[in-house]
């Protein structure tokens, strides 16, 4: 295949959006670019911002709204295959500060009266908006020392976000035209007239618009991995559009206890149960523990449902069968101990963070089907995430513990996440309902919990385990990120998380 039919077959339909100024628009060209040339020559659908004389910094001038105003204009809701800006010869002209590239991947740190602050915003913005290839362009050389600094800059900040750039200002092949042609394509020299888009820039952005499309993007983790050491991370796997992306380890991977991101596979474990007709969430507790309750038992317990198992708001003032408990209890039965616990408030209006409703979750689908929580999710689940038989924490009676002690690896942890993120679909095959995926994993009572899954940032939600045990997924980014850790400082590992991985996505 010849390179203009790989680029007309690549770039044929594509939803490319376009943010610049005066070059973007055209304005030697009667408002005609190298966009208009994609359009007529491959077929792409452009979404064109272009205003003459803006800036990339945040600072509005009298031809305009700034770029980073202008972000907000478009629409977030495209489906865009990549996303081209133009490294703005105005700020040079205006002698903006150059600025510093930030250590962070978060847009809200980013100084946008810089120019580096400004270029980081766009990328960021665009990533987490789009989810597509973020590509920057450059002007072709002209006499200007602040432009050549913001290239440089450019291309460092390029390492730093695995961006793509089609660099016209280093380009030999651009540089090397001809007296007679450079005034048969430039108006002056930053402005290109029609020939000098259509016959000079126009097979430049077809070239890098392809192979950014076409390229396997990776993430840069280093700055992640440089912070994790100190905190005690033992290994992360981040995942994307079903690739890995990135992945790092401390040492040799073995199965450990991922505690409370156990509630995560009992929210599953539910929903297989659910699906199979075993369970209602709307039943009474006092129905499907009727021998378990106490003789005289409190309104508020007649009140709870199986939901409220899931949405740690079962009533109950405090926490109970926690880590720290458990060894200590004297009574054997579980059940009828939790079950006599007061229930102070009414099922789900207030938050307290409690093992009951997950532990009596685990043993409701284990006395329905008749069988522990391993087995049941062997054919349902592990098998087909070919996860052998795990490890589990069972109670005085041999019941599996729903709200921890499950034993995992970091791979088998992580393929929990993109089974979510899949809305429970494997290998092609649809093996949770979907609708459960998504009613268990939105807000229930509270904004942050979900059916035994936390929500976050970016519009996440996860499996997360004591010292950081965690499977993250963010469906708007199509990825999942998960660790495996020893952190005693979770607080400081989420924002790494959030600001160093998550916000590259």
């Amino acid at each position: 295949m010849s390179d203009f039919d790989l680029c007309k077959e690549t770039l044929g339909g594509k939803r490319i959006i376009f943010l610049g100024s005066s070059v973007t628009y055209g304005a030697c060209a009667m408002g005609q670019s190298f966009i208009e040339a994609l359009e007529e020559k491959d077929g792409i659908i452009a979404i064109k911002e272009a205003v003459s004389g803006t800036l990339l910094v945040d600072e509005d001038v009298a031809d305009g709204k700034s770029y980073i105003a202008r972000l907000a204009t478009i629409d977030t809701n495209i489906k865009a295959d990549a996303f081209v800006c133009q490294l703005s010869t105005n700020d040079a002209s205006h002698n903006k500060p150059l600025g510093i590239i930030s250590d962070s991947y978060a847009k809200e740190n980013f100084d946008t009266k810089t120019i580096a602050g400004a270029i980081e915003f766009i990328i960021a913005y665009a990533k987490q908006t789009w989810h597509c290839p973020v590509i920057f362009y450059t002007g072709t050389k002209y006499d200007s020392d602040l432009y050549k600094k913001m290239v440089e800059l450019l291309l460092s900040i390029q390492k730093k976000w695995q961006i793509d750039v089609i660099d016209l200002w280093n380009d030999i092949e651009m540089n090397q035209v001809s007296p007679e042609n450079y005034k048969r394509y430039m108006s002056d020299p930053i402005h290109p007239l029609r020939d000098g888009y259509r016959e000079w820039w126009l097979p430049k952005f077809e070239e890098g618009i392809t192979l950014a499309l076409t390229k396997k993007h990776t993430i840069d983790i280093s700055s992640f991995v440089e912070k994790a050491k100190t905190l005690g991370v033992l290994g992360v796997k981040v995942t994307q559009h079903n690739e890995l992306k990135a992945e790092w380890l401390s040492e040799g991977e073995c199965r450990r206890n991922i505690y409370s991101a156990t509630k995560s596979f009992t929210s599953c474990a539910m929903g297989f149960a659910v699906q199979e007709g075993l369970i209602s969430l709307d039943e009474k507790l006092t129905d499907a523990f009727a021998d378990d309750i106490p003789e005289n038992p409190d309104e508020n317990l007649k009140k709870a449902t199986v939901r409220d198992l899931l949405t740690m708001c079962l009533g109950q003032e405090s926490g109970h069968l926690m880590g720290e408990q458990r060894p200590l209890y004297k009574e054997d039965d579980w059940v009828k101990m939790v079950l006599s616990i007061p229930f102070v408030y009414e099922p789900g209006t207030h938050f307290v963070y409690n093992n009951v409703g997950p532990y009596l979750a685990g043993i409701l689908v284990q006395r329905r089907s008749g069988t522990d929580l391993v087995s049941y999710l062997m054919p349902r689940l592990f098998k087909h995430l070919e996860i052998k038989r795990p490890t589990w924490e069972i109670d005085p009676l041999g019941n599996t513990f729903g709200a921890g002690g499950l034993f995992l690896t970091l791979s088998e942890l992580h393929k929990f996440g993109l089974f979510y993120l899949n809305k429970g679909k494997w290998n092609g095959k649809q093996l949770l309902n979907a609708a459960w995926i998504e009613e268990s994993t939105k807000p229930s009572d509270t904004e942050q919990y979900g059916y035994l899954f936390w929500r976050g940032k970016y519009n996440s939600y996860r499996a997360d385990g004591k010292y950081s045990q965690l499977s993250i997924v963010l469906p708007d980014a199509d990825a999942v990120v998960s660790l495996v850790a020893e952190c005693r400082n979770g607080e400081e590992l989420t924002q790494a998380i959030n600001d160093l991985i998550c916000a590259q996505l």
